[in-house]
C-alpha cells in the first residue's frame, strides 16, 4: 500500500551500513551484516521471515562490512561483494550465503576484477550481481558476478563519475545507480542494461528535501 510502512523486528543491535539478500519462497530470508555506533564490530549475518513479524535470528558472522549484498533468488543464495574491516582493510573478495543453511557461509573463488572495493551500490539481474561504484579509491566500474559460476566476473560497464555511497536498485532488464559522493553529495540517476556491457545513460536526477 502507497504510504504505509511498519517495524518488522528487531536486528538485536542499532547498525549502520548494513545491506542485505532474499530469495523467492515466501519465508524470505533477508541477511543483515554491518557494525554498531560507537561499538565494537557486529558483523554478524541474520534472517527473518516477510511473512512472520519477528525478531531475527542468527546466521553465524561475517568478517566484513560496508560489502554490496546480492541476490541470486534462483537458488536462495547471496553473495557479499566486496567490503572491509571496520572502514580500514578493504577487500576484492567475494562471500556467499546459502539461504537455507545457518553455517554454509564461505568465501568462493571469484573476486572483483577492478580490484578492492567498498561501500558499493548493490544490484541483482536473475542472473548477475552488481557491485556499483566504490571507494579506495573512488570507483567508476559497474562489475559483475555470474550466478550460474560465480568464479566468473567482469567489468561490465563505467559509471559517468567515480563515486561511493551510490543506491542501487534492480530493473527486469536494467539496474540503476542513485546518487553517491564523489567529492560532495551527487544527485544523478543512472540506468545500465543487463543484456549489454558499456552501456548506460543519464536517467534524470533528484533534489535534496
Amino acid at each position: 500500500t502507497a504510504n504505509s510502512s511498519s517495524n518488522w523486528g528487531s536486528i538485536g543491535f542499532a547498525s549502520q551500513h548494513a545491506s542485505g539478500t532474499t530469495d523467492s519462497d515466501n519465508d524470505y530470508f533477508f541477511i543483515c551484516y554491518s557494525y554498531t555506533y560507537g561499538g565494537s564490530n557486529q558483523e554478524r549475518i541474520s534472517k527473518n521471515s516477510q511473512n512472520s513479524r519477528q525478531n531475527w535470528g542468527s546466521m553465524g558472522s561475517v568478517s566484513r562490512n560496508y560489502g554490496a549484498g546480492v541476490s541470486d533468488v534462483t537458488n536462495a543464495k547471496g553473495y557479499i561483494m566486496g567490503g572491509d574491516s571496520n572502514g580500514a582493510t578493504p577487500t576484492n573478495t567475494i562471500f556467499q550465503i546459502t539461504h537455507a543453511s545457518q553455517t554454509t557461509n564461505s568465501l568462493i573463488s571469484g573476486t572483483l576484477p577492478s580490484g578492492v572495493q567498498s561501500r558499493s551500490g548493490n544490484v541483482s539481474s536473475a542472473t548477475h550481481g552488481y557491485a556499483v561504484g566504490g571507494h579506495f579509491p573512488f570507483q567508476s566500474k559497474v562489475q559483475r558476478m555470474s550466478f550460474a559460476n560465480n568464479s566468473t566476473t567482469s567489468n561490465h560497464c563505467d559509471l559517468h563519475v567515480a563515486k561511493w555511497g551510490a543506491h542501487g536498485a534492480s530493473g527486469t532488464t536494467h539496474g540503476f545507480s542513485a546518487g553517491g559522493v564523489s567529492g560532495g553529495g551527487r544527485q544523478e540517476i543512472e540506468k545500465f542494461s543487463y543484456a549489454s556491457q558499456n552501456s548506460i545513460n543519464s536517467w534524470g536526477s533528484f533534489s535534496p528535501t
